[in-house]
């Protein structure tokens, strides 16, 4: 795998030098570090983001601010 790439699957493999590993119910998500993740959870949902978002409107505001 390369930078700024991601592998979501249902096995638990060896982490990849680099990588980072978090379990999404019964997935694994394996991305790389120099990938932007953001994650925010509200009551029982959460929310994942690999990459960034952009605001046309606003293009001062973080991801977590969109």
């Amino acid at each position: 795998m390369f930078r700024k790439q991601f592998l979501l699957t249902s096995k638990d493999i060896a982490v990849f030098n680099d990588f980072i590993k978090i379990k999404i119910g019964s997935y694994f998500l394996y991305y790389h570090k120099d990938l932007p993740f953001s994650s925010s959870k509200h009551n029982d949902k959460e929310a994942y983001l690999l990459g960034s978002l952009y605001s046309w409107e606003t293009p001062t505001l973080s991801d977590a601010e969109i």
